[in-house]
């Protein structure tokens, strides 16, 4: 592999999926002394059909500063997990970097689904807390109707449409040459990390004998005032970046987020509920299982009521 400098921006790419593992891969991967990652994820820089026309990170100097800190000998990476659901993101990732490197990583459609509305809620971007309201709102929300008004991707709110991933698969080997991407299953990460981790270290060409820390990262989590978080989006969003450097807004913002987060275990999926969802996911799930080359029936497999 061939490293790009700065001014190049990255060689390789995690596209996602969401919910897949992709903040504890970065965690890592940011460890290793050979590799370059910003510790900002979701710059989604390739995917200007998914974001706003004034988006801030689709100005490309803007975009290219990230990276500005990166050494000569390190692989330049960038994690964005929306890639994957972007039908523009493939085919302007391989014409800006033709020889870049793309992971993958999947995950249970059904876990995402649920994992990502939980995630979306906590983040204020969700304004229908009832997962299976906001699944059967899905329709309405492609044309535009009951869309919280703040996100920055509408899409990511099709819960269905976020899991059709092997047509969104497809897309990226339609401009990459297959030893160009590496796939990775959430079962299999979550088995053994490290030995999947290794993997991508050979896969971008650097030392396999680093050994990172590993630890649990995105654990689900809620937010204890509403009233607070909507206080604290207006005061850094409006309020004090004309009063505090960049990098102090960002650490004040994250010391109110940790004061005003809780974690705590997922309730498990309503089994009726999930029943109905693997019925409707089932074509997609044998879709994986052909791709892959592997059983995933059991993503599948009703529950005992």
């Amino acid at each position: 592999m061939t490293v790009n400098n700065s001014n190049n921006g990255p060689e390789f790419f995690c596209v996602g999926a969401a919910k897949s593992g992709t903040s504890a891969l970065q965690y890592v991967l940011r460890q290793h002394p050979g590799i370059f990652m910003p510790e900002m994820k979701e710059i989604h820089h390739f995917a200007p059909d998914l974001l706003k026309k004034d988006d801030p990170w689709l100005d490309q100097q803007k975009y290219l500063s990230l990276y500005s800190d990166a050494k000569e000998h390190q692989v330049i990476g960038e994690t964005s997990v929306f890639y994957l659901l972007s039908k523009e993101a493939a085919r302007l990732i391989k014409k800006n970097h033709p020889h870049a490197s793309v992971i993958i990583m999947i995950r249970n459609p059904i876990e995402i689904m649920y994992s990502l509305h939980s995630q979306l809620v906590y983040n204020g971007e969700e304004n229908i807390l009832d997962f299976e309201k906001a699944v059967i709102a899905e329709e309405d929300r492609k044309t535009g109707k009951y869309l919280p008004k703040r996100t920055r991707i509408n899409k990511k709110h099709w819960y269905f449409h976020v899991v059709q991933f092997t047509e969104q698969i497809f897309r990226f080997m339609k401009y990459f040459d297959q030893d160009q991407l590496h796939f990775i299953l959430y079962d299999d990460f979550k088995k053994d990390t490290l030995s999947e981790v290794q993997k991508v270290y050979d896969f971008l060409g650097v030392d396999g004998s680093f050994i990172p820390e590993i630890k649990q990262v995105n654990t689900n989590k809620k937010i204890r005032s509403r009233t607070f978080q909507k206080i604290q989006y207006q005061a850094i969003n409006n309020l004090l970046p004309k009063l505090l450097s960049k990098n102090n807004l960002i650490r004040l913002n994250t010391n109110l987020l940790n004061l005003n987060t809780k974690y705590f275990e997922r309730q498990p999926l309503d089994k009726v509920l999930e029943n109905k969802l693997k019925k409707m996911l089932k074509p997609e799930i044998d879709k994986l299982s052909e791709f892959f080359d592997q059983d995933l029936s059991h993503w599948h497999k009703p529950n005992e009521l």
